[in-house]
């Protein structure tokens, strides 16, 4: 992992940068004619390396793809410029380690947890000959909400999971606390890194507001995974005329035109688990993103 910053206007943003990048396949030659790089954006206050198992699956997959995992610093212009950053770092690592033959081929698809999944609706929208497809697990950006209610559904979400996790003993408590502990960390280091909490709150901010919508101008593949028992990102909210997760896919013609009117395939999925799912069954969750991604 290291640490890098690139310049949007004159605005300086800093990032951490994780790469699980494998090592049978040569920069010169994607192996088996793959060309495509995966993305992993973290939550609010995750930082680059926390995700190890949603990492590491997601590197399962196809080990002959890179995986790369990007923590980008709250800026003073919100997420808008974030993602404008992300797209000047994936433009800069590839020239970095592709040849120039290669790069104009290479694909990106992002993959966004909690705020993240914000994040790579608004990238994915600035770069769409770029990335290609975005899957949005547990994600923001999809309804709009207020600040306060979205802090104290996490807020409630998280207390939920650490009695869950106390009660049931199902191994998820340690873990539990491990993210907990990360986003304070990540929070903190956040603050230090851009010296401004209000920017730190500025991100906060930006991940109540939605994304999507009538005028989303992206054409690529869109994957959706809600958590069954997430109360802090609900798929009832994005779909408040459906009683039961299977009445979605009977909604989803409409809510792709309402929602995602340009993109070449949409699926949405809810899963079992709640908000730290992603994590805690990472496997499952990966699995279902990279078949919505490679339909």
């Amino acid at each position: 992992m290291w640490r890098d910053s690139v310049y949007i206007g004159n605005r300086k943003i800093g990032y951490n940068l994780h790469e699980y990048d494998p090592v049978d396949r040569q920069p010169s030659a994607p192996a088996n004619g793959r060309n495509t790089i995966n993305v992993f954006l973290p939550g609010h206050g995750l930082r680059a390396a926390t995700a190890q198992r949603l990492l590491s699956s997601l590197a399962k997959q196809d080990h002959y793809q890179p995986t790369w995992s990007i923590d980008i610093d709250p800026s003073p212009g919100g997420s808008t410029i974030k993602a404008q950053a992300l797209v000047k770092i994936l433009e800069r690592l590839i020239s970095a380690r592709y040849p120039s033959e290669l790069r104009n081929a290479l694909q990106v698809k992002l993959f966004g947890w909690s705020q993240g999944g914000s994040e790579a609706m608004l990238a994915a929208a600035l770069a769409p000959e770029r990335i290609t497809g975005i899957a949005c697990l547990c994600s923001t950006g999809l309804v709009d909400r207020s600040v306060g209610h979205l802090t104290t559904h996490i807020a409630l979400e998280c207390a939920r999971i650490l009695t869950d996790s106390a009660v049931r003993r199902n191994g998820t408590l340690s873990l539990a606390f491990q993210l907990g502990l990360d986003v304070i960390l990540g929070v903190a280091n956040d603050v230090v890194s851009t010296r401004s909490a209000a920017s730190a709150w500025k991100d906060v901010r930006d991940a109540a507001g939605r994304v999507c919508g009538a005028d989303f101008d992206f054409s690529g593949d869109v994957v959706l995974i809600f958590a069954e028992n997430d109360t802090a990102i609900r798929w009832r909210d994005a779909f408040p005329e459906c009683k039961h997760p299977k009445d979605v896919q009977q909604m989803l013609p409409e809510y792709q035109q309402t929602h995602f009117p340009q993109v070449r395939s949409l699926q949405v999925d809810i899963l079992p688990g709640n908000h730290l799912a992603p994590e805690a069954d990472a496997e499952m969750y990966i699995q279902a993103a990279c078949k919505g991604l490679n339909p």
